[in-house]
């Protein structure tokens, strides 16, 4: 719980013939953290064999079809629910499988597409004979009268509604006549004829307006009526035909929902897995596959792989805390950092995202997920102390981290939780009920009336939370067996010792008005301080000796530090004292937003009691709606601004106050080989 888990170098070497099956074995046991062996031990070609370089090729081709019909499946895509991908890895057969169903599937949404086209430009062009029809018949002719004239071309089409005027005066030079009829908002149907020794200059204009002409085939040279209930038919027909292509792609759609599903997981999990083979070394019959396993694992791990394969294996376990072996070797070299893993109760885990997202602990370091849980908590709830918010708090985080339908936000409800039960904590300490202070009695104190004591207890408690960064780093430097960090460092425990002394001046002299002299007073806060710069410098120049410095250079390595020149000895006990100061006295916003709560709920009850509220002289049945409305509202608002404002702070605090005294943030994530969170 206070370090990162134990990990151990796995190295197995198993035939080529059995690489696949070993894949698989390791992508369900979820463990094994590759590293790539070239970086340690070069061995032979590091490449795929040949037909997987080619199912790999296939399968990143593959990715651009399957978008075609995620593109073609359009929005239908964000309810797809994807399943973890279950089964062995196969990048052959799953190469066969999607390139060819993703050929077929696209072929039958083409030749649907395309009768979609079709059957739409069928229809179209019957709706324009029709128009071209009706036309005719208000003009009192028929299509079979126009084909029988011998002077005369008549032309019938559809142009936009907007170059009317244009075409009318352009056919006056040519003593055209026209029937016009308008179709919709846009678009008129257009009847011309001219003599024939004018019917190249009249599609000549016609062409000018953006006129397109509509034939009316030959077969409706009947009667119009007679003609148009043809038609009718002919679109009643078509409009059968969508129906049934209708359902044909409704079906076409499931499948591709299911399909897309199928293949989308199966494709990235393969790619995935092929990702990692890359890491493995090879020579001309064998393969070598090294990764970080958890301690307590790696024996069981190596043993059921043996088995597996028949005793077909060779394998090495070692540990990087041992002297020898090939993990400290790796890690002395530099070719792998040792990668962190969790080991957290499940009360922990809502707070791993808090620590993750500033870096990851070292794995020779401190993990802080338990005091960060501790002290955020504490700070949240003297900035949010209230006890009807709180308990909202914990409705939400209750209904968040068990929902089945929200397990994505499991651990997001799960911290609601733990910072509802936080607020509603400090609301009994200061006495709040949803801002109202009068409904029950304040165990500890009232923010706005006692703000000298809450702003005392804030900085008692930053005082406290530093001393607890400077000790973890203390911890942290014994444990990587460096003494000079421990003692002499910027917050080593010189440093820890220099700023009690302060704190403890402070309460004898100010709080309690003790009397101590000057030079006494002095005095103790050099001691502690110059011994910082002292033994810094000590210790450096002792350190010229060629072992020990051999010894300190390799613990630089290890811990990626730079030795200090003599100017930053120097300012070190100055950088101390202005960042003990700055840091504790950050801590007054604590206070100062604990009193910000109780200032603005109580606004929030001003306003409501505006125009009679409640109980006033001047209540109503109007008044009391309103004043319920606005307390409603006021705590919603408070609970929605401040609380994000103060879910803030706390992390700013936990960041630049807490984190900067012994926590980098520099450690690898332990990131197993799997396959079921594609």
């Amino acid at each position: 719980m206070f370090r990162p888990e134990k990990m151990s170098l796995l190295q197995c070497v198993v035939m080529d013939s059995d690489m696949m099956t070993a894949c698989n074995f390791l992508v369900r046991r979820k463990v094994m953290h590759l590293i790539d062996r070239s970086l340690f031990h070069p061995i032979g070609k590091e490449a795929l064999p040949g037909e997987l370089l080619g199912a790999q090729a296939s399968l990143e081709k593959a990715q651009g079809s399957l978008k075609k019909v995620a593109d073609w499946l359009g929005s239908e895509t964000e309810d797809i629910a994807f399943k973890p991908f279950e089964g062995d890895i196969a990048p052959l057969e799953a190469e066969k499988e999607i390139t060819e169903g993703v050929a077929q599937l696209l072929e039958n949404i083409e030749k649907l597409e395309k009768k979609r086209g079709d059957l739409a430009e069928r229809e179209n062009d019957l709706k324009r004979v029709s128009d071209a029809l009706q036309s005719l018949e208000l003009a009192g002719v028929s299509a079979d009268d126009l084909r029988k004239l011998k002077y005369f071309e008549c032309v019938t089409g559809v142009m936009p509604a907007r170059f009317v005027p244009d075409l009318l005066k352009a056919l006056q030079n040519i003593g055209a006549c026209s029937e016009i009829r308008k179709l919709g908002m846009r678009e008129v149907s257009v009847i011309v004829l001219a003599l024939k020794e004018y019917q190249e200059t009249m599609r000549n204009i016609l062409k000018s307006v953006f006129f397109s002409e509509v034939e009316i085939p030959e077969k409706y040279s009947v009667e119009t009526e007679e003609a148009m209930d043809e038609i009718e038919l002919e679109l009643w027909s078509i409009r059968e035909e969508e129906a049934l292509l209708k359902s044909e792609e409704l079906k076409l759609r499931k499948f591709a929902r299911k399909a897309y599903a199928r293949w989308r997981v199966m494709l990235d999990a393969n790619l995935r897995v092929l990702a990692a083979m890359k890491l493995f070394g090879k020579t001309a019959s064998t393969t070598y596959i090294s990764g970080w396993v958890p301690k307590k694992q790696a024996a069981k791990v190596a043993e059921d792989l043996s088995s597996l394969l028949e005793g077909r294996l060779i394998y090495d376990i070692s540990c990087p805390e041992d002297q020898s072996g090939e993990a400290r070797s790796v890690v002395d070299s530099g070719a792998s950092a040792v990668p962190t893993k969790f080991d957290h109760p499940d009360f922990l885990k809502p707070f791993e995202p808090l620590v993750t997202t500033y870096g990851y602990p070292e794995y020779n370091g401190i993990d802080p997920t338990l005091f960060v849980a501790i002290t955020f908590l504490i700070l949240f709830g003297m900035m949010f102390g209230d006890v009807g918010q709180g308990f909202i708090f914990v409705l939400l985080g209750l209904f968040m981290g068990f929902s089945k339908k929200l397990k994505l936000l499991k651990d997001t409800g799960r911290l609601f939780l733990c910072v509802g039960v936080s607020a509603m904590f400090f609301g009994f300490m200061y006495g709040s009920v949803f801002g109202n202070e009068e409904l029950i009695p304040a165990l500890w104190l009232h923010p706005a009336e006692d703000s000298i004591k809450l702003i005392g207890s804030a900085i008692f408690t930053g005082t406290l939370i530093l001393t607890l960064g400077i000790l973890l780093n203390v911890w942290q430097a014994i444990i990587r067996k460096n003494w000079r960090e421990a003692l002499f460092g910027q917050w080593g425990l010189m440093s820890s010792i220099f700023y009690w002394t302060a704190i403890g001046l402070f309460y004898f002299l100010v709080v309690r008005k003790g009397e101590l002299s000057v030079k006494w007073a002095v005095l103790m806060l050099i001691v502690p301080i110059a011994a910082v710069l002292v033994g810094d410098i000590i210790w450096g120049l002792v350190a010229k000796r060629k072992a020990i410095k051999e010894a300190l250079e390799a613990a630089s390595r290890e811990e990626g530090e730079e030795e200090e020149g003599l100017g930053e000895q120097l300012f070190k006990p100055v950088e101390i004292i202005l960042s003990l100061m700055t840091n504790t006295i950050s801590f007054m916003r604590v206070g100062a937003f604990g009193m910000n709560h109780a200032v603005m709920m109580s606004v929030v009850y001003i306003l409501a009691g505006v125009g009679g509220g409640w109980s006033g002289a001047n209540a109503n049945g109007a008044s009391r709606i309103s004043y319920i409305l606005s307390i409603i509202v006021g705590n919603l608002f408070v609970m929605l601004l401040e609380g994000l404002i103060v879910f803030i702070q706390c992390l700013r605090l936990e960041y630049y106050e807490f984190f900067s005294k012994f926590f980098g943030g520099s450690g690898v994530k332990y990131d197993p080989l799997r396959v079921d969170d594609v």
